[in-house]
């Protein structure tokens, strides 16, 4: 990847302007042409390094429940457990990682009973008995902003989920937010088709997105990225066991290291008393490991598990109905 390419992802991770031609004032920013934020911007799609081009939204700001759920799965089982949970819209994402609880997937449904409803059909499919419903008690940070060069490392400002109720959406909310289930398209005018299929002008549909982001309903519009596309070939979740007491500072602390691009407090279950979350990035298993060593000595927490990823199982993008 070359200088101009790496300045224009690290741009893109930050979010699109909100305006109707983004892409120009991204060009007027780095000091280049729109069409060749335009050319570059589809070849790092085509490439592979930028994952998609969209809208990240908070669930619960939508009507919607998530949740982690962890299982203990023999080997020989787990292919087939993999295939029965991943027929399931509602899970977005499903890792293997290297411990006896070695399958971990996200669950978003529209509402605490109806994801209630797809665990006890996921078991029952499944033969598991035991899968573990761990929601964010807290959470502390969510960004995975990964910029590039020499030593890639990711950053992101921490993230709180917001607690006040959310008002009822309104009909143009609805519009904008069920278009903005695509892609964006990598032209001059990006938002333009996705306001005809809202039925509104391009104008009012990008006054509409500023209006999301500022309730806290959009999170982000912009480039997701593959962190092995800026060479993190190492991603692991390492989880800690915390005093009641003393999990908040924990928390704080951990979403001030750049190279953590998740943290959250979850409850523990039998087997599995660790209470803290962290996904943790880095270029090497090496690196990883001193990382999570430094993380360790400097909070003083020397009770972890680091559960490294062996194989992503389904990765893809949540669908709201709103």
């Amino acid at each position: 990847m070359d200088p101009t390419d790496a300045r224009l992802l690290d741009r893109l991770q930050q979010g699109l302007p909100l305006e109707p031609q983004p892409f120009r004032a991204v060009a007027a920013d780095l000091g280049l042409t729109e069409a060749e934020v335009l050319t570059r911007t589809a070849g790092l799609l085509h490439q592979g390094v930028i994952r998609r081009l969209g809208a990240g939204f908070e669930p619960q700001r939508l009507g919607y429940s998530s949740t982690l759920v962890a299982a203990r799965v023999p080997a020989e089982q787990v292919d087939a457990a993999a295939a029965a949970i991943n027929a399931h819209p509602e899970v977005t994402h499903n890792y293997e990682r290297d411990h006896e609880v070695n399958i971990w997937f996200t669950l978003i449904a529209p509402g605490r009973e109806t994801l209630q409803r797809l665990l006890n059909a996921i078991r029952t499919e499944t033969g598991l008995g035991e899968l573990h419903d761990l929601p964010a008690l807290r959470r502390y940070k969510v960004d995975a902003r990964f910029p590039v060069g020499k030593s890639p490392r990711p950053v992101g400002a921490r993230f709180t989920a917001p607690t006040a109720a959310q008002p009822p959406l309104d009909e143009r909310a609805r519009r904008v937010i069920h278009a903005l289930q695509e892609d964006l398209a990598v032209v001059e005018r990006p938002f333009l088709p996705l306001s005809e299929q809202a039925g509104l002008a391009e104008a009012e549909f990008v006054a509409a997105l500023a209006e999301l982001a500022a309730a806290g309903v959009l999170r982000k519009l912009g480039a997701f990225v593959r962190p092995l596309g800026v060479g993190l070939r190492a991603s692991a979740m390492v989880v800690w066991r915390v005093a009641d007491d003393a999990i908040e500072a924990a928390g704080a602390r951990f979403a001030a290291q750049p190279e953590v691009s998740h943290c959250y407090e979850r409850p523990p279950f039998a087997g599995f008393t660790y209470t803290l979350y962290t996904m943790v990035h880095a270029p090497t298993d090496e690196e990883c490991s001193a990382l999570v060593e430094h993380m360790s000595g400097a909070a003083r927490l020397r009770d972890l598990a680091i559960l490294r990823t062996v194989r992503e199982l389904k990765r893809s993008t949540p669908r709201y109905r709103v």
